[in-house]
């Protein structure tokens, strides 16, 4: 008759599997926070309000094609500037916002005229462009007299100057 048998290897195995494991894991958790660091730098260090700009170069229009992934943590200051008056835009006030700009008379009264006959309605921030002058930002505008699914452009230039964003330049595809 045989005695017990003791198993000898079986412990010494699991020992060492289980040891291999938790170095794996702590490699993987090492790993994986040194690339959170990383990406939190990459985010405070890159001043650019746009993280990825792709273009597809067969697009005619502007907004069509574009990708753009804006940095979450960028200076939104430019961006409420031409919201406000892209906001009197819609509620008809478009003299008010032309009014104290280095626009001629002439492109003023262009402008409010055709904002007259192609109201806004909505917009939506498709690009942005920063400068040592400003900030040149494009938007897809929506207008009451097209249809849900066609949209314009524009591109509003804005400037800081006297302690606020002031508007430089407005474009606008009807």
């Amino acid at each position: 008759m045989r005695g017990p048998v003791i198993p000898i290897v079986r412990p010494f195995v699991r020992v060492r599997v289980i040891e291999q494991m938790k170095g794996k894991r702590k490699a993987i958790l090492i790993s994986s926070n040194i690339a959170v660091v990383l990406l939190i730098l990459a985010f405070f260090f890159m001043p650019s309000p746009v993280l990825i700009r792709h273009k597809d170069g067969a697009a005619v229009d502007p907004a069509d094609g574009l990708i753009v992934i804006f940095n979450p943590i960028r200076d939104r200051q430019p961006e409420k500037a031409a919201a406000a008056l892209l906001r009197l835009l819609k509620e008809g006030r478009c003299e008010d916002v032309v009014s104290d700009t280095p626009i001629d008379q002439e492109y003023k009264a262009y402008i409010c005229g055709k904002e007259k006959a192609h109201p806004l309605t909505d917009w939506k921030l498709v690009d942005r462009t920063d400068s040592s002058e400003g900030s040149l930002l494009h938007y897809m505008a929506y207008r009451a007299d097209y249809p849900p699914e066609l949209y314009g452009n524009i591109w509003i230039n804005v400037e800081k100057r006297d302690g606020g964003w002031n508007l430089t330049r407005y474009e606008a595809w009807y």
